[in-house]
C-alpha cells in the first residue's frame, strides 16, 4: 500500500493544517511526547555542525534549538503559513534562511551543507517524494556529511490514515531503508528511532 498523494495534495493539506486551530495543540503534543530536541542535539555531539538543512521545519520549533548551536540553518517547508510562524518565532535570530518547497526539493542549490535533518516529515510524504529527499540530501551534502532522519518502521510497508489528512503516515521497513542507502550510496551509521546515513562517495 502506498500513500496516494502528490505535491499539490501535500501542500494544500499542510497549508490548511498549519493555519488551523489544531496546529498549536499538535506541535505542543509533539514537542512533549515525540520530538525530543535534546536527544536530537545529542546526535550532533560527534559532528561539528556548521551548515544544516532542515526539511519540514514547520513553525521553527526545532530550528530555534539548532540555531543555538551556532550553525547556519536553512529550513524548508510546504506551508507558507508555517514559515510565517517560523519567521515570527525566530525574530532576532540570525544565520538562517526559510524557503517554501516549490514542486520538489530542487529549490536547494547550495551544495555545502554538512547535515541534512528530516524529522517528522518523511512519514507524511508519498514514497516517491520521500525518496527524493534521500536523493537531494546526497546532492547538497558535502562529502562526509550526514543525513539524520526519523521514520516509523514496521514489518511491512503500510499506510495509516488519520483524521487530519496531513498526518497520514507511511510506515517503511528497515530493509527498504537499507536499500535506499545502497541506491543513493550512503554509508549506514545507524538505523533506529533516529537513523543516520553518511555521504562517503561521489556518484
Amino acid at each position: 500500500m502506498k500513500l496516494n498523494k502528490n505535491y499539490y495534495d501535500i501542500k494544500e493539506q499542510w497549508e490548511t493544517f498549519g493555519a488551523s486551530e489544531y496546529w498549536d495543540g499538535y506541535i505542543s503534543n509533539r514537542n512533549k511526547h515525540k520530538t525530543d530536541y535534546k536527544h536530537i542535539l545529542k546526535l550532533f555531539n560527534n559532528i561539528k555542525i556548521t551548515r544544516v538543512v532542515e526539511f519540514g521545519c514547520g513553525d521553527g520549533s526545532l530550528t530555534e534549538h539548532l540555531l543555538d548551536t551556532g550553525a547556519f540553518v536553512h529550513g524548508v517547508d510546504f506551508s507558507q503559513a508555517l514559515l510565517n510562524k517560523a519567521n515570527k518565532k525566530l525574530l532576532g535570530k540570525n544565520k538562517f534562511a526559510l524557503s517554501p518547497i516549490i514542486r520538489d526539493f530542487s529549490i536547494l542549490t547550495d551544495l555545502d551543507f554538512n547535515v541534512v535533518l528530516a524529522v517528522s516529515i518523511l512519514e507524511h510524504l508519498p514514497e516517491d517524494m520521500a525518496k527524493r529527499i534521500f536523493q537531494d540530501a546526497r546532492r547538497i551534502l558535502k562529502k562526509g556529511g550526514y543525513l539524520i532522519f526519523r521514520l516509523p518502521f514496521d514489518d511491512k510497508h503500510r499506510v495509516q490514515y488519520e483524521d487530519i489528512p496531513a498526518l497520514d503516515t507511511v510506515y517503511w521497513t528497515t530493509d527498504e531503508i537499507e536499500n535506499l542507502a545502497i541506491e543513493y550510496r550512503y554509508k549506514v551509521i545507524k538505523i533506529g528511532f533516529y537513523s543516520i546515513f553518511q555521504k562517503v562517495k561521489e556518484l
